[in-house]
């Protein structure tokens, strides 16, 4: 041991403990952090994902594991958090990805002297959630994808204070979308994104006296800028604007008695729901050898964003009067503020054909308001594998929600898998 400490320089020596520290640490949060994460909702707010709303979109297995930061989130699928990302792999990639997803809704306060909790209802669903191509032409780089932008899948749930109202809602957005980026010197890069949405809801609601049926389809348009500065060779700092999204929507409301007797005609009417503009400046940095982390603070500026239904409360449909620019209704949420932690190291093995192990985990502190005024500060921590074989690579992420559950709110467990190919 003396010979090996003598033949090792002081800075040596500290790397070597920064890295064996690290390895502990992925290892702790691998078997000690419990398997359970959660993403909390209204039930009555329709075009809010289970998985939280403030979420730019379609993430890579590496970005859900790296704590959803924009550094993290290589390949195409960069083009939803900073397109410019891209810019710093020159490499053909190819990359898909699937996702298991139970999601539980808690409600119907259990009022009991021995017992407090909430009736737990509970939905399974299999994705495949996307596919994509990056690569570089003429000093460009140019990403290609599709992949579900966001899902709106709820449990069968039963509302024991609203007459025994029951409520089951499904649907997704899709995405399809273009990631441009150049590396204009060894320390600037920019980028642009465009993506078409489109993607439907059902819903159903059955009362007492009334049941209703929605068939909602939507479409958008999404854009998105981004610039990476290199000061050195081991730090890029990030930047990107989302400008406000309007999901247009078309709209069909059926009401019909409980007998079956028709009691108000179909509604039918096109309308928009406006998702909200955000900032994010993002931060990688490689202290030591195989071994970086990443960093997003994002602003997301809910106060602005609008919706023209007369009541998206209650949903009734149509607007009263759907030209009158009073129609046009604030959506009434504060800004939020969110962070994004995330890390990766990469051990080496020295095993064939596995020669490398990557290890990587995250941190995400996402304040979601609510309509009611309430506001939960929800904290998430990501974890992940990634083996790299030849040109392929498999990985695995969870995302692993710690805050408690709250009453009227969701529980979003998933693994994310992955493969990805890279033309070296």
């Amino acid at each position: 041991m003396e010979t090996i400490l003598n033949n090792l320089s002081c800075r040596n020596f500290i790397s070597f403990l920064n890295k064996l520290a690290v390895v502990f640490l992925f290892l702790g949060a691998g078997f000690i952090l419990p398997l359970t994460l959660s993403a909390q909702e209204n039930v009555w707010l329709i075009f809010f994902p289970v998985s939280g709303w403030n979420t730019p979109g379609v993430l890579s297995v590496r970005g859900t594991a790296m704590g959803e930061t924009a550094f993290g989130n290589t390949g195409a699928q960069s083009a939803f958090l900073n397109p410019a990302v891209l810019s710093l792999d020159s490499q053909f990639m190819l990359n898909i990805s699937s996702r298991f997803a139970s999601t539980y809704y808690y409600g119907n306060q259990i009022r009991n002297p021995y017992f407090e909790g909430y009736t737990k209802f509970k939905k399974n669903y299999f994705n495949f959630e996307s596919g994509s191509l990056a690569t570089r032409i003429k000093g460009w780089n140019v990403g290609l994808g599709y992949s579900i932008y966001q899902n709106f899948n709820y449990p069968d749930i039963f509302f024991e204070v609203y007459e025994g109202e029951t409520c089951n809602q499904a649907g997704k957005v899709n995405s399809f979308y273009l990631d441009l980026t150049r590396r204009l010197n060894s320390w600037f890069g920019a980028g642009f994104s465009v993506a078409y949405l489109t993607g439907s809801i059902t819903r159903q609601q059955l009362g007492t006296y009334n049941n209703a049926d929605y068939d909602i389809g939507l479409r958008a348009v999404l854009f998105n800028i981004g610039f990476i500065f290199s000061p050195t060779s081991d730090l890029d700092l990030g930047l990107s604007l989302r400008p406000a999204v309007n999901l247009h929507i078309k709209a069909t409301e059926n009401i019909t008695r409980t007998d079956g007797e028709q009691v108000k005609e179909t509604y039918t009417g096109k309308y928009f729901f406006q998702q909200p503009f955000v900032a994010t400046a993002s931060i990688r940095y490689e202290p030591v050898d195989y071994f970086q982390i990443t960093a997003d603070l994002s602003y997301w500026q809910w106060k602005e964003a609008v919706h023209n239904f007369y009541n998206l409360f209650g949903w009734f449909l149509p607007p009263e009067n759907p030209d009158d620019v009073d129609a046009q209704t604030d959506i009434f949420l504060d800004n939020a503020l969110k962070f994004n932690f995330g890390m990766e190291y990469r051990l080496h093995l020295g095993l064939r054909p596995i020669d490398n192990l990557i290890m990587r985990a995250g941190y995400i502190y996402d304040p979601l308001n609510y309509f009611n005024g309430h506001k939960y500060s929800s904290e998430i921590v990501t974890v992940g594998l990634g083996i790299p074989i030849g040109k392929f690579e498999a990985s695995v992420a969870l995302r692993i929600w710690l805050s408690p559950a709250k009453e009227d709110s969701f529980k979003y467990n998933a693994i994310q898998l992955g493969f990805t190919y890279k033309l070296q």
